[in-house]
């Protein structure tokens, strides 16, 4: 059984000693390293790749980040001098430690990042872009990464929005850029969960579980969820209202 373990509420009172002392393997999402050190935490918002570069995470432990092209750090001036000289971006955030031999630009429009790191801990980040998988959250990221890699049995613990409708995160306001509060009228609730369709759809093969305190492992029953936003997303795709002709 792999355990995704994300960041809801009811997080809060999870049982870290029990679960750990029982040697599962359990995936974890974005400030979740600050507290735990999952065996592959997936890191796709920029602001939240951007700190765990910066506190050299990676350094011994794997991180997963979507796209990630490395330049030679020797084009490392010559870009970000560009940037700033063209006045475009407006905000330009650079991560760079001694040692490091590549780095990354991420982000669009007015923000951009540029991220150092080293040759040496490459293998620790996990590149994966995978067409199917594209502009999902991270949650969805990591389930769909799992039913490529052939993973069965696939355990959701802490994903609120889709259980019990919460779409709220234990990391609303903190540091790493998070939203001060998200509710149902937010796009992350009602994407996250037709992404969520999406992949059971899609990989019929799996099955999927929620764990709960009193009643342990209960199967998600794909026929009986009730979503109320009608939108389909389409893998690959999105939105088909969003997708210009």
């Amino acid at each position: 059984m792999l355990y995704l373990i994300g960041n809801g509420p009811s997080r809060k009172d999870f049982d870290w000693d029990s679960f750990l002392e029982e040697g599962h393997e359990w995936w974890g999402f974005n400030g979740i390293y600050q507290q735990q050190k999952p065996d592959l935490l997936f890191a796709l918002d920029i602001p939240v790749q951007r700190q765990v570069i910066d506190d050299m995470y990676h350094y011994e432990n794997k991180v997963a980040v979507g796209d990630f092209d490395p330049i030679p750090m020797e084009m490392w001036d010559l870009m970000t001098n560009g940037f700033e000289y063209s006045h475009q971006p407006q905000n330009i955030f650079k991560v760079r430690k001694d040692g490091d031999d590549l780095f990354t630009i991420q982000g669009f429009d007015d923000v951009v990042s540029c991220i150092g790191y080293s040759s040496v801990h490459k293998d620790n980040i996990v590149i994966y872009n995978n067409p199917k998988l594209k502009n999902l959250f991270g949650g969805m990221s990591a389930l769909g990464y799992a039913a490529e890699h052939k993973y069965t049995d696939i355990c959701l613990i802490g994903f609120d929005a889709l259980e019990h409708a919460d779409p709220t995160s234990i990391y609303s306001g903190d540091y790493l850029n998070y939203q001060d509060e998200y509710t149902e009228e937010s796009r992350v609730f009602h994407t996250q969960q037709q992404q969520f369709l999406a992949l059971l759809k899609e990989y019929e093969n799996i099955n999927v579980y929620w764990k709960k305190p009193l009643d342990g492992l209960v199967k998600v029953d794909y026929n009986v969820l009730n979503y109320e936003n009608s939108e389909e997303w389409i893998l690959g795709v999105g939105h088909p209202s969003e997708v210009s002709l």
